[in-house]
C-alpha cells in the first residue's frame, strides 16, 4: 500500500513531466479546468468550478517554490488549502467563480512574469470561459480567431494541450494501478453479493440501489456510470436503465456496474 510520501511523489512527477512538455512547446502557462485532470495532477476531488494554472518553471518565493496556482471560489478555499498543504501549489481565491481574470492578473503582478503563449484544453473549455480570460493576454487576444464552426481556437499564442494530457493519463503509474485494482476488487465483491441477494419480487431499482450502497460501503467514491439492472425483456437492451419492473423467476438479468476509487 502506498504511503503519503509515495502519493505526493507521484503527483509531483506528473507535474514535472507536464512542465517538460510545456517547455518543449514554449508554453509559459497552461490552464486546466477539467475535473478528471485536476484529480490526476493534484489528487483533489472537485465539486465547484476550479482552474489550475501551471507555470513552465517553478516560481520561488521565500522558502517555497510553486509549480502553479489553484484558483478557487471562496467556499472551496479552506478545503483546497487543507488537502493540498503538502503540494507545491498556491491556493488563490477568485471572487467570481466563473472568471479567473483578476486572480491571474494578481499572480502576474506578484511574481512579475509575462505570458506569450498559453496552453488550454480545448475539449474542456467553453467559449464563454475562453472569453473570460482571453483579455488577460493582449497578444493572445489579438492573434486568436474563432473558426466559423466554433470548433477550434487558432493563434500562435494559444495551443491545444488536450493530447498532451490524455497521452500522460494513458500511461498508468503505480498509484493508478493500485487504485484501479482496488476499484475492480470492490466491483467484483459487490457483483457476487448482488448475484447471491437477488430475489423474485425485487425490482430492478431495488437491486441497483443494493449494488450502489454496497459499493459505497466498501470504499467506492461513486459509481463510474449509471448502474444497469435489466431483467426479462429489458435485458435485450444493451444500455437499459434500472426500472420499477419486478424481477420474475426465470428472468435473464443483465447487470453492469463499476466503482470509482480515488478518482
Amino acid at each position: 500500500m502506498l504511503n503519503h510520501s509515495d502519493t505526493l511523489r507521484f503527483y509531483s512527477n506528473r507535474i514535472r513531466n507536464l512542465q517538460k512538455e510545456m517547455r518543449t512547446h514554449n508554453l509559459d502557462i497552461i490552464i486546466i479546468n477539467d475535473d478528471f485532470s485536476l484529480r490526476y495532477f493534484l489528487g483533489l476531488k472537485v465539486i465547484s468550478k476550479i482552474h489550475l494554472v501551471i507555470y513552465s518553471e517553478n516560481i520561488k518565493t521565500g522558502n517555497r517554490a510553486y509549480f502553479g496556482a489553484l484558483i478557487v471560489p471562496n467556499l472551496e478555499y479552506e478545503k483546497a488549502k487543507d488537502e493540498l498543504r503538502d503540494i507545491q501549489v498556491e491556493v488563490v481565491i477568485s471572487e467570481d467563480r466563473y472568471s479567473i481574470n483578476q486572480a491571474v492578473e494578481d499572480l502576474q503582478e506578484k511574481y512579475d512574469f509575462n505570458v506569450d503563449k498559453v496552453g488550454i484544453d480545448y475539449s474542456k473549455i467553453t467559449l464563454s470561459e475562453f472569453g473570460n480570460f482571453c483579455p488577460l493576454f493582449s497578444k493572445i487576444a489579438q492573434q486568436s480567431q474563432i473558426n466559423k464552426d466554433f470548433g477550434l481556437l487558432d493563434g500562435d499564442s494559444i495551443e491545444n494541450i488536450d493530447d498532451y494530457i490524455l497521452d500522460m493519463r494513458a500511461i498508468k503509474d503505480d498509484i493508478e494501478l493500485e487504485y484501479l485494482k482496488k476499484a475492480a476488487e470492490i466491483s467484483d465483491a459487490v457483483m457476487n453479493m448482488a448475484i447471491e441477494s437477488v430475489q423474485e419480487g425485487m425490482t430492478e431499482n431495488d437491486l441497483a440501489a443494493f449494488i450502489e450502497y454496497n459499493m459505497k460501503k466498501r470504499g467506492s467514491e461513486e459509481k463510474s456510470f449509471d448502474t444497469i439492472v435489466a431483467s426479462g425483456k429489458n435485458s435485450w437492451y444493451p444500455h437499459a436503465g434500472a426500472t420499477d419492473k419486478e424481477i420474475r423467476k426465470g428472468d435473464i438479468i443483465t447487470i453492469d456496474m463499476g466503482a470509482i476509487y480515488k478518482g
